[in-house]
């Protein structure tokens, strides 16, 4: 039962650590699965086209299910995502935030967490999809799809190195919905609610007091 805990939160992280994290490859463009229409739109400022947000969603991996909510600011420069969940009676508490090329995972529940630098050529940045961590990670641009009302792009992945298989729909560089088969399981992330341009307190980017931090 333990093992089965741990594997969910383990899955539920990568999802976030491979799809969230900014990118600052310098790999030229040109690939026609990355490109947009839209020549004319403005550079993003960041990872999101919006300034700052906070996202609910749910998400199940193998059958269970997970509460998250995404805060982001500074056009997503700073992210946390805190996750909760039950299972088999016993509570989950989760915190990843990714800040200064750094991702920080806690466990409020251990008041334990980790510290690792962020590997800038294994992210997704949909905002500014490098040509080659779209070839890497095997990304193709197949068309679009409407969440929440919002119209989003579809982009298929099947990244075999990190046995990673499915699609996300992202609005302004945020994943609204992502189905993935990750290392033989199932996983889906819908978002429920989107507060645009929010005001984002502080402390939800800052490790919380009381958590014994290890560098990885």
């Amino acid at each position: 039962m333990k093992k089965t805990i741990l594997l969910f939160v383990a899955v539920a992280s990568l999802i976030f650590n491979a799809c969230n994290n900014d990118s600052k490859s310098n790999a030229p463009k040109g690939s026609d699965s990355t490109k947009t229409t839209e020549a004319a739109k403005p550079a993003p400022k960041g990872k999101y086209s919006l300034k700052s947000g906070i996202i609910e969603m749910k998400s199940q991996v193998m059958g269970m299910e997970q509460k998250q909510v995404l805060f982001f600011d500074e056009y997503g420069a700073k992210e946390c995502v805190e996750a909760t969940a039950t299972m088999f009676g016993q509570k989950t508490h989760n915190i990843n935030i990714n800040k200064e090329g750094y991702a920080y995972s806690i466990d409020m529940v251990k008041k334990t967490g980790t510290k690792i630098k962020i590997p800038t050529d294994a992210a997704i940045n949909f905002n500014d999809l490098k040509e080659g961590i779209a070839k890497d990670m095997n990304i193709k641009k197949v068309g679009a799809e409407t969440v929440l009302g919002k119209t989003c792009d579809k982009y298929t992945i099947d990244n075999k190195k990190q046995q990673m298989k499915g699609y996300y729909l992202v609005w302004n560089g945020i994943a609204l919905k992502t189905e993935l088969t990750v290392m033989g399981m199932k996983t889906v992330v819908e978002v429920t609610k989107i507060d645009e341009n929010a005001s984002v307190p502080a402390d939800k980017f800052e490790i919380p007091k009381g958590i014994k931090m290890q560098n990885m």
